[in-house]
């Protein structure tokens, strides 16, 4: 999100089930409308045990999935339409996603 050229670039870690993570996509969502030499790059970290080998606990529940679904949509360039609405709808399951 953000020019390609930017002078300053965010690199957003995030967990699709994550309360904190969905405030700072807000946040950063204003940043870059405000700044425009500003870029956000999001790095997905699902914390669920299913695709995610360093969680001790199972973790967060479909972020797996949610984060699979992401990185679809980033092959039809669709990603940030996709990423908003994984946070903003907070889908359940795979058939709430599609």
């Amino acid at each position: 999100m953000g020019p390609k050229e930017a002078d300053v670039i965010i690199h957003e870690y995030i967990d699709y089930n994550c309360g904190g993570c969905f405030l700072a996509n807000l946040y950063l969502h204003r940043i870059v409308m405000e700044f425009e030499n500003v870029k956000v790059i999001q790095h997905k970290v699902p914390l669920e045990r299913a695709c995610n080998h360093n969680m001790q606990h199972e973790g967060h529940k479909n972020s797996c999935i949610k984060s699979k679904y992401a990185l679809a949509a980033a092959k039809q360039n669709m990603y940030w339409q996709m990423s908003d609405i994984l946070f903003e709808q907070s889908p359940e399951n795979e058939k709430e996603i599609i």
